[in-house]
């Protein structure tokens, strides 16, 4: 069985991967509407929204990634 450590590594890396994935996916589009154009409030409010949606998912991935790589592991 993998090591506490190993695993907190695993999760880590996998939601690490997410969250770039996820930034080349969201962001491109809303910069190329004019993203820096929009008020300060409109601007923040997107960001910070994309932000917590995007941590949520990675979260997500990691606790998926690891679940699969226990099972996997356990056979």
């Amino acid at each position: 069985m993998a090591s506490k450590g190993a695993s907190l590594k695993w999760e880590v890396s996998v939601a690490l991967a997410v969250l770039v994935g996820l930034f080349f996916v969201e962001y491109p589009p809303i910069f190329l509407l004019g993203y820096w154009s929009w008020s300060g409030a409109v601007h923040k409010t997107i960001t910070g929204v994309l932000l917590v949606v995007n941590l949520v998912a990675c979260q997500f991935a990691a606790r998926r990634a690891g679940s699969v790589r226990r099972a996997l592991v356990r056979g």
